[in-house]
Order: C-alpha cells, then sequence, then structure tokens
C-alpha cells in the first residue's frame, strides 16, 4: 500500500510539473538548450532512484515518466495538453488497477 501511495503521488507530481512547464516554459522557448535543460533538471530528480531511500525511489521514477509523458510529445515545441492529461491519467489508472488487484490476491 505504501508503494501504491508513493507511486500515484509521484505521478500527480511528475504531471503537475510537466503542465507547469508547458504553461511557463514551453511558450518562451527558444532554443533546444532549453529544453535539455528542463529534462536535465527533470533527470537529476529522477536520478535520486540510485541514491535515495528505497522507500521513496517508488515515488521518484514515477515523477520523472509523467514529466517526461507529458513534457516531451512530439518532435517540436507542443502547447496541446490533449495527450498529457491522457498520459498522466492512464498512468495513474494503471497504478490503481494494479494496485487494487494486488491487495486482492
Amino acid at each position: 500500500v505504501h508503494k501504491l501511495a508513493f507511486r500515484i503521488g509521484g505521478c500527480l507530481l511528475g504531471g503537475a510539473l510537466g503542465f507547469i512547464t508547458i504553461l511557463f516554459v514551453m511558450p518562451h522557448r527558444l532554443d533546444i538548450g532549453v529544453l535539455r535543460g528542463v529534462v536535465f533538471v527533470c533527470s537529476l530528480l529522477g536520478a535520486g532512484v540510485l541514491s535515495g531511500p528505497e522507500r521513496i525511489s517508488y515515488g521518484v521514477i514515477h515523477i520523472a515518466f509523467a514529466f517526461y509523458v507529458v513534457t516531451l510529445q512530439g518532435f517540436g515545441p507542443s502547447l496541446d495538453s490533449y495527450w498529457a492529461r491522457g498520459g498522466v491519467f492512464g498512468t495513474f489508472r494503471g497504478l490503481c488497477v494494479g494496485g487494487l488487484g494486488f491487495l486482492r490476491a
């Protein structure tokens, strides 16, 4: 149950970080360097899996995964949040169904 809570929290936090990036960073993005910087910061946060405690590593990897799903939607800059919402909602739904399956078993 704790792992599921960390995973769902990480998914929601990563999705929120991705939406903030789409709303405030992407419209002002002038070159690939800005995108590289944003992805680097989130990857650095996701690297906490390797050095962080085992209990929170489940949430940290989902923060990075949900951020990538929301932010890296295609080959060019995009302000469309339709695919981002679907990706985060799909991940959230999969975590809930998987958690319910493990709780029932």
